[in-house]
């Protein structure tokens, strides 16, 4: 399943990822490491940086790669993506992104 993420609900930039490199399913009314609000609580996930190089962000953590905050919106999704996201969503799915071992070479913070 291919699932279309962005940094921001707003922006103009994002990613085709599949779910498999996605972790971390949750619902948030703030986006990325700096916290900029959105218009409702929408779906986040995790996701490694290289697994998503058209997601930009900041380097504040270093080099590459680090977990960045992702953004789901809906209407970028199929309603059949969109409604097995939510299901992950809605149960609080807190499964680390896949390769969490990496965290030992990336460092531990998140953008």
């Amino acid at each position: 399943m291919i699932v279309h993420v962005r940094r921001h609900w707003n922006d103009q930039h994002g990613d085709f990822v599949h779910v498999d490199k996605l972790g971390g399913f949750h619902w948030s009314s703030s986006e990325s490491s700096i916290g900029l609000p959105s218009p409702r609580p929408m779906i986040n996930a995790y996701v490694w940086c290289d697994d998503a190089p058209g997601l930009p962000h900041p380097r504040v953590f270093g080099e590459c790669p680090h977990r960045i905050k992702a953004c789901i919106v809906k209407k970028l999704q199929t309603p059949e993506v969109f409604n097995a996201l939510k299901a992950l969503a809605d149960r609080g799915k807190s499964t680390p992104a896949p390769g969490e071992a990496r965290t030992a070479a990336a460092g531990s913070g998140f953008e």
